[in-house]
């Protein structure tokens, strides 16, 4: 009898915790046919300990706090070339910086040019820390990371770290670390997560995009340019030929992204998604009426711990702009539940492993879809077309509305 991870019936989120408790080095982090970091257990190798299930979320994430009762904060950045560059109000960037002027060690996520890959990375330089910015709407590599930041904080006992990942990634370091005793010696920072979409989809989108970028060796990618604002989503990739750059309305991406087909299994319920978290501070954009008018970006600060709390302080009344906010309101304008679409997922995948394109794969689970959602989403990208500043005020219309 199977005594790992490869014993639960629910999907596996992928966040390499379960990795460094196996003594005997039986647990990687590989792509899986879908396209997803996923833990791979060697059985040959295993003992059946069951070490690696007490860090697994998948054992019952009931141990974290909920995330109704957080308290919320408005903030944003008082540098205005820090709001501009990064996805909402800066702020995970602020916390960045200030953890590691303290002598912190920082881990953050930046995308791999060399291989099409979001990976997380603990800062070496103040330089790495840029590389943090901007949300990275992919899943990210943690096993190297998580790796380099436990054998430092267990060589170093004073050694304190900041780090930064998914609602899920976050769950299974926070557990790690109360495994190592070693929790009190982080802050972790989770974030309001829509979920990930497979690898196999980027890969895909990247090929159609080939002809316009002249090649598949970017320079640049900006999942959120807010070049035509805050409120407005708008991709933006950069190669040494040429140039895409479009927004949410028109792009292939998004639409796979914002149809909720192409996850992870693990993240159609996810209970750390959508209702507790083990983090100190959960970050996010503070969607919703309230800050509607604004178009550089505000962030919305959840903070879940007492320790979450203090640190923030840490920045407060230096950088950043505050005023309290709420949680529920976050949480329904960040469509904090679950997705309904899980029913489509099975086609989409055997249509992409059957190689139809993107296009093709989209096109084909959206005639499942009910003629309502069809109407709207046929609306919605028709106005792909218009001019960037029309569209941008079409949308504040009807988000009035």
């Amino acid at each position: 009898m199977k005594n790992n991870v490869n014993d639960f019936s629910y999907p596996c989120s992928g966040c390499g915790a379960c990795v460094f408790m196996c003594a005997k080095k039986a647990i990687k982090l590989k792509l899986d046919e879908e396209g997803f970091f996923t833990a791979n257990v060697d059985e040959s190798l295993c003992v059946n300990c069951g070490l690696c299930k007490n860090v697994c979320m998948r054992a019952g994430a009931k141990d974290g706090a909920a995330l109704k009762n957080g308290k919320v904060i408005a903030a944003q950045s008082s540098d205005i070339s820090t709001v501009k560059k990064c996805t909402s109000g800066g702020i995970a960037y602020e916390l960045s910086k200030y953890a590691f002027e303290k002598g912190m060690g920082v881990l953050g996520v930046i995308y791999n040019y060399k291989t099409n890959r979001a990976e997380s990375k603990v800062a070496e330089t103040a330089e790495d820390i840029e590389l943090f910015r901007g949300s990275k709407y992919i899943q990210s590599y943690t096993e190297k990371a998580f790796g380099e930041m436990l054998d430092d904080m267990k060589k170093n006992p004073e050694r304190k770290y900041i780090a930064f990942g998914t609602p899920c990634q976050i769950y299974g370091l926070a557990s790690l670390l109360e495994n190592f005793n070693m929790r009190n010696r982080a802050i972790l920072v989770d974030l309001f997560c829509h979920g990930v979409p497979s690898y196999s989809v980027w890969d895909k989108y990247l090929q159609s995009l080939s002809q316009t970028l002249g090649t598949e060796s970017l320079t640049e990618v900006n999942f959120r340019d807010k070049s035509v604002g805050w409120h407005n989503f708008v991709i933006k990739l950069k190669s040494d030929k040429g140039e895409h750059k479009e927004a949410s309305e028109g792009d292939l991406f998004y639409h796979a992204f914002f149809d909720n087909v192409l996850f992870s299994k693990a993240c159609f319920d996810c209970p750390v998604r959508k209702d507790v978290s083990k983090a100190d501070i959960r970050l996010g954009d503070y969607w919703g009426k309230r800050y509607q008018n604004y178009e550089d970006g505000i962030s919305a600060v959840l903070l879940c711990t007492e320790n979450g709390k203090n640190f923030f302080d840490g920045i407060k009344g230096q950088t950043v702009y505050f005023e309290s906010g709420d949680a529920i309101e976050v949480m329904t304008a960040q469509s904090v539940h679950s997705y309904p679409t899980e029913k489509y997922r099975e086609k989409a995948f055997n249509d992409l492993k059957q190689g139809k394109n993107l296009k093709d794969t989209v096109k084909s689970y959206r005639k499942l879809f009910p003629a309502k959602k069809r109407i709207k989403l046929f609306v919605k990208e028709g106005t792909s077309k218009l001019p960037d500043f029309m569209r941008a005020e079409l949308r504040r219309i009807y988000k009035k509305l």
